[in-house]
């Protein structure tokens, strides 16, 4: 049977109009060394933040 692994913690970002901080937060979320999965609920930003979120998203 094929176990699926639960993450140590769920983290959720709310987002709109951040494109100034958003991909540093994400980031910085990313390097901590604990099993976990990021969540980012964009509110129909009209910055650019939504498309950034999708290009950091492809690269980490």
């Amino acid at each position: 049977m094929l176990k699926i692994r639960q993450p140590e913690i769920s983290i959720i970002i709310p987002v709109w109009n951040e494109i100034k901080t958003v991909e540093h937060v994400v980031r910085t979320i990313h390097e901590l060394d604990v099993d976990k999965e990021i969540i980012v609920i964009d509110d129909y930003s009209t910055d650019g933040s939504r498309e950034l979120l999708k290009k950091t998203a492809a690269r980490t």
